[in-house]
């Protein structure tokens, strides 16, 4: 798995290997996942889409979710949108 990860580049000019190498531990896993998942759909590889390909991945598995990738914590929070607050939406886009 290291062999491959020190062939693939990210847009910033890193390996992969490094990347993963400089997060904690117990978020190697999920972003090594992640960053093969977006080789595989074709998106950009920097932290933006590999964050955002593990958070979707860590949900998948009913994981935490929270996810901190290279610094940067995500945290995916939940809007509650009531009947009345949705209503009065679309009445004022009926208005316009």
């Amino acid at each position: 798995m290291e062999e491959k990860l020190s062939t693939i580049y990210l847009r910033d000019g890193r390996n992969a290997l490094q990347y993963v190498m400089s997060l904690s531990e117990k978020y190697r896993q999920i972003a090594t996942e992640a960053i093969f998942e977006c080789l595989r759909l074709g998106y950009p590889l920097n932290n933006m889409e590999i964050t955002g390909k593990a958070r979707e991945l860590q949900r998948k598995r009913n994981a935490p979710r929270s996810i901190q990738l290279d610094g940067v914590e995500i945290i995916k929070k939940k809007i509650k949108r009531t009947s009345s607050s949705f209503s009065s939406s679309a009445f004022k886009a009926s208005k316009a």
